[in-house]
């Protein structure tokens, strides 16, 4: 995490210097294209990336999972999306850059850089899709969470942005710190442990299978086997 901390830090300082023309230039451009519509959606975004959202949610799914008899996934994500809240406030106070000059649609308190709606909500969501995958073998079906969880994620950082409170490096920067911390813990811990299979449908021991098999050895194929 330190590492992390120092890395953003030097992140933050490049822009609010060299990046800085450029990202105010975005924040107004994208406020001069409020509409009615388009303000209510990055409401609705921006709650879904909101600690009062995120908190309750990330407490919910560690008791499911801890009851589940998965530990290691609930650990998980209490340390993906605790650390995250730990990393982007640390930042903000080493960072200290001053929110956009353009009118904020949204109350928004402490420094700009990074934005923490998007470093939990990437941690956060990360982690459930991580421990989602690990129910069971990867296929064309794991696609859709993945793509609608960046989607989502992608979708609660521009809505920062549009809303006025935060610069375009504020949120990638954030996006990019809680996904990369997400995936440091996942490695530390490996992969969170698979969904135990359920009372009553118990996997039959391959010895126990080999044993009930009938001797074919030297014999023909059935037909249509």
């Amino acid at each position: 995490m330190i590492a992390l901390v120092l890395g953003g830090w030097g992140a933050g300082e490049l822009s609010r210097s060299a990046l800085q023309g450029a990202d105010l230039e975005v924040v107004r451009d994208i406020a001069a294209r409020r509409t009615v519509l388009l303000t209510g959606v990055g409401h609705v975004l921006s709650l879904a990336g909101s600690v009062f959202l995120l908190g309750p949610l990330a407490v919910v799914c560690c008791a499911a999972l801890y009851r589940r008899g998965r530990p290691r996934s609930a650990i998980l994500i209490a340390l993906s999306s605790g650390g995250a809240a730990l990393m982007f406030n640390v930042e903000k106070l080493i960072v200290a850059r001053p929110r956009p000059p353009v009118d904020h649609l949204v109350a928004a308190a402490h420094s700009s850089f990074p934005s923490g709606h998007a470093t939990v909500s990437a941690a956060l969501y990360l982690s459930l899709v991580i421990v989602f995958l690990a129910r069971g073998p990867h296929s064309a079906a794991a696609l859709a969470p993945v793509m609608a969880t960046v989607l989502l994620v992608a979708g609660i950082a521009l809505s920062r942005v549009y809303l006025g409170v935060h610069y375009p490096t504020d949120v990638a920067g954030g996006a990019l710190f809680g996904a990369t911390w997400t995936l440091l813990v996942a490695s530390l811990l490996r992969a969170p442990e698979r969904q135990p299979p359920a009372t009553g449908n118990q996997s039959t021991p391959a010895s126990a299978i080999r044993a009930s098999e009938p001797h074919t050895r030297g014999r023909a194929p059935l037909a249509g086997a």
